[in-house]
This record gives C-alpha cells, structure tokens and sequence, in this order.
C-alpha cells in the first residue's frame, strides 16, 4: 500500500527516498492496515451480508493505511464514520476513499478500488517492454 501511495506522487522510483516505501511498515506504531469493510460486522454494516464479509473483507480494494490511533478509533465503527477520519488522512489513497466514495461502502466499492489500485500498481511496477513483449508472444 505504501509504494502505492509513493505512486500517486511525484516521487521518481530512482530517487533513493522511492526505497522506504518497500518496506511494508516499519514502525506499526505509526501506520497500519484499516479494513473499511471491518472485521467485525457491527451497526451501519447490516447491507453486507457474512457472505460477502468473507469474500471481500481482505481483498487490497478493502484496505487503506492509517496512522495507529486513527485506525484503533475507527476499528468496526459505521462507514459514515470512517469516512469523516479518511477525509482528514495525509495520504492521498485514503483521502481518496473520501472523496470517490462518499455514498457508501460494499462490494461495488470495493471492486472499483481494486480496480482502481491495480492500475496503480502497473504504474508503480511497470514491467520493462521486452519483457512484456516476449509475454505478449504466442508459443510455438
């Protein structure tokens, strides 16, 4: 999530500060995983049935970065709730869930973000074109 959120930036991956972003979490006191669909089904979250809980709980579409305290008050709150939190977040991909999401939050969103960040991850981790172009190739 982190080199993600590097992507949205004009932060070049030569530049030697592109490295930090590779390690997941290196201080969890500070940042960590926020499921906006959350682990525990609680009031606000009656529209998503155990299901669909289980299938798209930890899908990366589901997830966003969160300071600590953030995250520890936010936990299995409504998503009218979360969203107030998302809205004030210094990272863009979390303020974004704020901004491109503001009616709700279930399956249709989560899909979308998915969608959403894996074209971001081809920007982050292009594939070199001669790569890409052999991949491309049928096999004999």
């Amino acid at each position: 999530m982190r080199l993600l959120e590097c992507g949205t930036s004009s932060v070049s991956p030569r530049h030697p500060l592109f490295r930090q972003f590779l390690v997941a979490n290196p201080n969890p006191r500070e940042v960590n995983l926020e499921h906006i669909l959350p682990k525990k089904l609680s009031v606000g979250w009656e529209h998503v049935d155990e299901e669909r809980h289980t299938a798209y709980l930890d899908r990366i579409g589901n997830l966003a970065l969160l300071t600590n305290p953030k995250n520890i008050r936010n936990s299995n709150r409504p998503y009218t709730e979360k969203l107030k939190v998302y809205a004030l977040s210094e990272l863009v991909l979390t303020r974004m869930i704020y901004e491109e999401y503001p009616d709700g939050w279930g399956p249709t969103e989560i899909e979308d973000r998915q969608r959403r960040l894996a074209e971001l991850a081809v920007k982050a981790w292009p594939l070199p074109s001669t790569t890409l172009s052999r991949s491309l190739r049928p096999s004999v």
